[in-house]
């Protein structure tokens, strides 16, 4: 594949500046024929024995003839060495192009980036939240716990403050009874989990005022909140959900599968 030597990345002229780079160059041109004719006239004048130039130095004499001829053809070839204007100079060198921003164009681009900038910090001022405010204060604050009842069962305390309801708002609290039927001590472990969604919250139980620790908050796993512990005697369990409104409360002694230590004791 061929191409034109010079044609990529160069812009192209119109008719006015091409015809002044032609005259300028025909111009040079014919400015080095002079010296080479002078030239040719001075050596053909020593052969033949004519009287020269006179001061004898040939050799000095060709040398000025040829560095004029040559400098001439260096001007032609490379075309106008300075172009543009005193601020903001633009010189051309052949196919080169150097172009100095000017001390003045170059305030003027600061100037106009600074008042952009000006406009920018002025437009986020406006939309940025309040003063001392963060992404945390933003958010939706978590619900607190709703507030239970008086307690109506002296000593079953939870019974009827968590709602009575085992399953409400798309979650259920259960209850596994494990050992014998006629065991004195049961491990019982209680779940919360969704029935119709994924259980993301942190689950709140709480149990008889006689345990060590009544309350005990239990990150779930796989949706699922879970919490074993060792009973006898039947009470109630209560659970609230973190973050929402939903209370739980099972009676374990009314829970399916438990034995006979949870349910008459």
């Amino acid at each position: 594949m061929s191409r034109q030597p010079g044609a990529q990345g160069r812009q192209q002229t119109g008719p006015v500046e091409a015809g002044m780079e032609t005259i300028w160059r025909r111009g040079m041109v014919a400015l080095a024929l002079i010296p080479i004719l002078l030239l040719a006239l001075d050596v053909g004048s020593r052969l033949l024995g004519w009287e020269g130039s006179g001061d004898g130095k040939l050799v000095d004499v060709y040398l000025k003839y040829l560095g004029a001829a040559f400098v001439a053809l260096l001007l032609a070839r490379v075309g106008p060495l300075l172009k543009g204007k005193f601020y903001g100079v633009e010189v051309e060198f052949g196919e080169t192009k150097l172009v100095a921003d000017a001390t003045m164009k170059a305030t003027a681009d600061v100037a106009a980036l600074r008042e952009e900038l000006e406009r920018v910090k002025d437009t986020l001022s406006r939309i940025a939240p309040p003063e001392g405010s963060t992404k945390k204060s933003l958010r939706a604050a978590p619900l607190p716990m709703p507030e239970l009842g008086p307690v109506k069962v002296w000593d079953d305390p939870n019974k009827g403050r968590f709602g009575g309801l085992a399953e409400k708002d798309g979650f259920r609290l259960a209850a596994e009874f494990i050992g014998a039927e006629e065991a004195r001590l049961v491990n019982v472990k209680l779940t919360v989990q969704g029935t119709d969604k994924v259980l993301t919250q942190k689950v709140r139980f709480f149990l008889h005022p006689t345990f060590p620790s009544p309350e005990l908050t239990v990150n779930p796993m796989d949706g699922t909140a879970s919490l074993d512990t060792l009973a006898y005697g039947g009470f109630t369990v209560g659970a609230w959900i973190e973050g929402t409104k939903t209370l739980l409360e099972l009676d374990l002694s009314r829970a399916d599968g438990a034995p006979r230590i949870i349910r008459d004791l």
